[in-house]
């Protein structure tokens, strides 16, 4: 589009610059160069109206192309984006875990996941509203993406559950995140109208490791579910491995 507008832009020049030695220093003695000087302007012209209205149809087409693009963004964001914490989904989560257990069995990479629980989550709806709820899973999952290292993939799992998938990572490493992060929740503050200044929150992390025994996505969620639970029985806000 940009040689377009150029071409266009020295033609119009070079058409003024002719009229211009045309008015200026007319030849009426010579009728023949008259009728030549006409010509070419008319020569002229004729390519400045075509390019011109060539450019509507042509700008319109690349608005039109962009606002696409910008459509199909949104769409691929919404198809793989949990809309209220801003982490991935649960329907993004499967097909990524399937793609991360194949490559790291392939290369001999260690795998660890990390499911996270907040405790009493329920009670905050019931006691705050589900808009302060919201706001404490927000707070939460910003926490969480923070505290990541740059290949590590946070997702909403479920409610008030996350999970964390953590490449190249053995269990003990995945132990030193959680426990960092288990922490870090349990000093949040909220800033919100309805929570109490000095409300806080505790979280429960189950994790589990890529092993010989765990090759499948199935073992390895489940694995890290009943590392959870057991965590959770155990009286909460603390971690413990599958």
């Amino acid at each position: 589009m940009l040689w377009l507008d150029l071409m266009l832009f020295i033609v119009l020049i070079a058409r003024t610059l002719i009229l211009l030695n045309f008015w200026l220093s007319p030849s009426t003695d010579d009728t023949i160069s008259n009728f030549h000087m006409m010509g070419l302007l008319l020569f002229m012209t004729i390519p400045c109206v075509n390019a011109q209205t060539l450019c509507f149809p042509v700008l319109d087409f690349m608005e039109t192309y962009r606002e696409l693009l910008v459509a199909n963004k949104k769409l691929e964001q919404l198809s793989t984006i949990d809309e209220l914490t801003g982490l991935l989904n649960r329907r993004f989560l499967n097909s990524r875990l399937e793609q991360e257990i194949a490559y790291h069995q392939q290369m001999g990479f260690p795998l660890s996941i990390m499911l996270i629980d907040i405790d009493h989550f329920k009670k905050i709806n019931d006691q705050f509203g589900h808009l302060a709820g919201d706001y404490v899973l927000q707070k939460v999952a910003k926490l969480t993406n923070q505290l990541l290292r740059v290949n590590d993939l946070a997702f909403r799992y479920g409610g008030e559950e996350f999970m964390v998938l953590l490449p190249r990572s053995e269990i003990l490493q995945a132990l030193d995140m959680a426990e960092r992060l288990r922490v870090s929740i349990s000093q949040l503050y909220f800033n919100h109208p309805d929570i109490p200044s000095d409300f806080q929150i505790t979280a429960s992390f189950g994790l589990s490791e890529l092993t010989k025994d765990l090759r499948c996505l199935d073992d390895l969620l489940k694995q890290a579910d009943l590392a959870l639970y057991q965590a959770k029985s155990q009286g909460r806000n603390q971690v413990c491995m599958g």
